[in-house]
């Protein structure tokens, strides 16, 4: 072998090396990601033997659920995820003109609803120690079709640099690419693809137009998960932490140790039950709980699995009504079980209709890794010259060198030009949700079914 050729091949022996210590470097720094195997799990949860669980043992039981899950949210420092969004929507609304309006619906033709389905982009990042989430919630593709016939009305791509609109504009003109900061002191929002005209705050003659973000009460940002900010903290639990959910009902287990026999009854209370599962234990919550004049039926499926997380949550109201439901998978992320997958729905189940439903799809992932500290007003990718219209100050100001300049002076924001379309097109929660955040275990002492003379 001649010199040459020797150098030559110890040259491309060197490139193979560096090209396989790389790919181990990136190995090594990406996150450790491992979904829990079928046959890890075993058989389906709804297919174990469950026996109860007795009655003094349930306010430990819980508790050490609720603890275990609680310290495996609490591991979280930091948390950067992106996740395919998908959603369906029922849309039911008399005037023809406004679905005409608002979806591009024939205003001449009879319809009882007709359905949305949005393909959406949800990416965050979170920060534990300042309690700070960005969120980025980017509508990409809409479709409509009329209902009870699948007669297809439109499909339309949504938003996104250079995405033209179609012949007609945009006829799901409300559905806007959003980026939002939450945080304990305000809720920023900015709509990357509006701009806006003068605003009152602004002095008369005032001609500037441009982009501009809303800052107003923390408040504004929260509750909001199943709209257009999404808040990762939520996909927690209903609208709760779960382990917030599982204390109160141990200590309610603790004060009433007669809740189970109650439950049996039909009364309010609750019941436990536990079945072993391919490595760990499996419980099942059930809660019947007052709300109003009516029961709320109340069950939650925990696994100690996936530190202890609830798998499945489903409401079903007393008489019939509205019936709502949770459901998740878990991926271990370096040592923490974060959602792979949510899905809630809500639906009418005695008239066969579907309300709504979401499902959040886990793409891509890093916890505890370091995240960039910029202004926030760039962090929601303001430029030079864009203003910030602050709702809880009552003032105007324009962003430039990363930092907002005098206030302009005027009085109340101009009503219809003061921030984005306030009205996405999610419907909010219905009273299901508002027990989900804190009437569901909140048991009342009864002896006897519940009735309207209970009051």
């Amino acid at each position: 072998m001649t010199v040459k050729a020797a150098l030559r091949r110890g040259i491309i022996a060197a490139l193979i090396l560096t090209c396989i210590s790389a790919e181990l470097l990136e190995a090594q720094d990406a996150p450790r990601r491992r979904r829990a195997t079928p046959e890890e799990l075993g058989p389906a949860p709804e297919r174990l033997h469950y026996k109860p669980v007795p009655d003094a043992e349930i306010p430990r039981i819980l508790s050490s659920l609720a603890q275990r899950c609680r310290d495996n949210f609490e591991r979280i420092s930091t948390w950067s995820a992106t996740y395919k969004c998908g959603d369906t929507k029922r849309i039911v609304d008399d005037d023809q003109h406004t679905q005409a309006r608002r979806y591009g619906v024939d205003p001449d033709r009879p319809t009882e609803s007709f359905v949305l389905r949005l393909s959406t982009i949800v990416s965050f990042e979170y920060d534990a120690e300042t309690e700070t989430v960005l969120t980025d919630f980017y509508p990409k593709l809409a479709h409509v079709q009329h209902m009870p016939s699948t007669d297809i009305i439109f499909t339309q791509q949504v938003g996104g640099p250079g995405v033209p609109p179609d012949e007609e504009g945009y006829r799901v003109n409300h559905l806007k690419h959003q980026i939002s900061l939450i945080s304990p002191e305000q809720f920023l929002r900015f709509v990357p693809e509006r701009t806006y005209g003068r605003f009152d705050l602004e002095p008369q003659g005032s001609n500037r137009k441009g982009k501009a973000a809303f800052r107003a009460p923390p408040a504004e940002g929260r509750g909001k998960t199943w709209q257009n900010v999404v808040d990762p903290r939520d996909l927690f639990g209903t609208g709760r932490p779960m382990w917030e959910l599982l204390e109160d009902a141990a200590a309610q287990a603790e004060k009433r140790p007669e809740v189970t026999a109650d439950f049996e009854k039909g009364a309010v209370g609750l019941k436990l039950e536990h079945a072993a599962a391919e490595g760990g234990d499996v419980y099942i919550l059930r809660v019947r709980a007052a709300a109003g004049e009516n029961l709320l039926n109340v069950m939650c499926r925990i696994d100690t699995r996936v530190a202890c997380n609830a798998t499945y949550v489903s409401m079903e109201p007393e008489p019939a009504g509205v019936e709502q439901s949770w459901q998740w998978e878990f991926e271990n992320v370096d040592g923490i079980w974060l959602p792979s997958l949510v899905h809630t729905s809500r639906s009418l189940p005695a008239e066969d209709i579907g309300l709504f439903s979401r499902s959040l799809r886990l793409e891509t992932v890093a916890v505890n890794e370091p995240i960039a500290v910029e202004d926030p007003y760039r962090r929601l990718g303001l430029s030079d010259g864009d203003r910030v219209v602050d709702q809880i100050e009552g003032k105007v100001f324009v962003y430039a060198g990363g930092e907002l300049g005098e206030p302009m002076s005027g009085i109340a924001p101009a009503k219809g030009n003061s921030a984005p379309e306030g009205r996405t097109w999610l419907l909010a929660f219905n009273i299901l949700a508002l027990l989900a955040i804190g009437v569901v275990f909140v048991l009342k002492k009864r002896r006897r079914p519940f009735s309207s003379n209970d009051a």
